[in-house]
């Protein structure tokens, strides 16, 4: 992930808008980055930032999942 998308997702954040939140998520999952860990680590700090505690607990569900099933294999 560009410190681009990165500066995008901190300022979606700071914004506190919900359809721009879904909006921003829906294009870091379009654009492959599920599974890199500055995206996930992202999107999670923006759901917490924004006080969406559910959402950002599916976002770390999914992000474990992903850990786990590259794990698997190995």
């Amino acid at each position: 992930m560009r410190s681009r998308e990165k500066i995008i997702l901190e300022g979606v954040a700071c914004a506190h808008q919900l359809d721009l939140e879904q909006q921003v998520h829906s294009m870091i999952f379009k654009m492959g980055y599920v599974g890199n860990v500055y995206s996930c680590t992202a999107l999670l700090d923006m759901y917490a930032k924004c006080e969406r505690v559910e959402v950002a607990y599916v976002v770390f569900r999914a992000y474990l999942s992903v850990i786990l099933s590259h794990g698997m294999r190995l």
